[in-house]
């Protein structure tokens, strides 16, 4: 108890002393601001300046224009407090801006017709999102590894060539057939694919399990909510707080029943299980002389 004590007291004279240090800021310049502008984002005019309140309620807003790129954009300096627990022991300066969510939208514009026009082979719909999602790409059909790592490169090289700052980051996620059929990962920094290989689990189950059983979902998860303690042991199944998430397919079976299946690899094992989403049982294989 005493060291829990001593620890809390420690981390609240470190958050006093940071407050003593920010307490006395105040908002940025116009001159600041252009000039944090210019190093960010590049070479930019003033278009105009709002600037009100006082003290830590003080906001200094500069709308300004891109030169490169004729985007006009705002940033926004302001005071926010710096506390604990809900208690503010000081307040520092932040500045916000809109410049990355319009560039973004920029850039996608130059680039839509190309990537409209663009002859693959495999259909998809490409949902490009903004700063702070993983754009999309989902093809109508199943498709290889190898031809998904093909698409999103000839994506992302051409955002690229109207990416003229360098600021965005091409990475995908792949889907096949439907939103809720993940197969990889595309990443632009190291041009690679990373397959979550779903249709090891989904064909093995229509091969092996029910060949009428509907697909509904998969879902990241833990294997401690679909197996038994024992049927972890029973299985042998490599099971702890670094390695205890794995995918879980969720299927109805052509009798009604809800099921799910996931690849045993995840957890260090070879095979697809399948449990029963009710009692967590294992899911008998159907008999395939029927």
């Amino acid at each position: 108890m005493n060291r829990r004590l001593l620890k809390f007291f420690s981390i609240l004279i470190i958050v006093i002393l940071l407050s003593a240090l920010t307490s006395c800021g105040k908002v940025a310049s116009q001159r600041d601001i252009v000039s944090y502008a210019k190093e960010k984002y590049g070479k930019c005019e003033l278009i105009r300046e709002e600037h009100s309140g006082s003290d830590t309620d003080e906001i200094r807003t500069l709308y300004l224009k891109d030169l490169e790129t004729g985007i006009e954009y705002s940033i926004t300096s302001k005071m926010v407090g710096q506390g604990l627990d809900g208690a503010i022991f000081g307040y520092s300066e932040q500045k916000q801006s809109d410049f990355e969510e319009k560039y973004s939208d920029y850039v996608y514009n130059q680039a839509e017709q190309d990537i409209t026009s663009l002859e693959t082979g495999h259909p998809a719909q490409i949902l490009l999102e903004k700063e702070g999602n993983t754009s999309k790409v989902i093809f109508d059909h199943r498709t290889s590894d190898e031809d998904a790592l093909k698409v999103c490169r000839s994506i992302s090289e051409i955002i690229a060539q109207y990416d003229t700052k360098d600021f965005l980051v091409n990475d995908f996620l792949v889907y096949c057939e439907n939103e809720d059929i993940c197969i990889g990962f595309y990443a632009d920094s190291s041009d690679s694919f990373t397959s979550y290989e779903p249709y090891v689990v989904l064909d093995y189950v229509y091969e092996h399990v029910d060949k009428d059983a509907d697909f509904r979902f998969s879902l990241g998860g833990y294997i401690g909510a679909y197996l038994h303690p024992e049927d972890i042991d029973q299985l042998g199944l490599t099971v702890s707080d670094d390695n205890g998430n794995g995918t879980f397919f969720f299927f109805t079976a052509s009798s009604g029943e809800l099921f799910v299946a996931f690849n045993m690899e995840d957890f260090g094992k070879e095979g697809i299980y399948c449990v029963s989403e009710d009692t967590r049982e294992e899911f008998l294989l159907q008999d395939k002389s029927s």
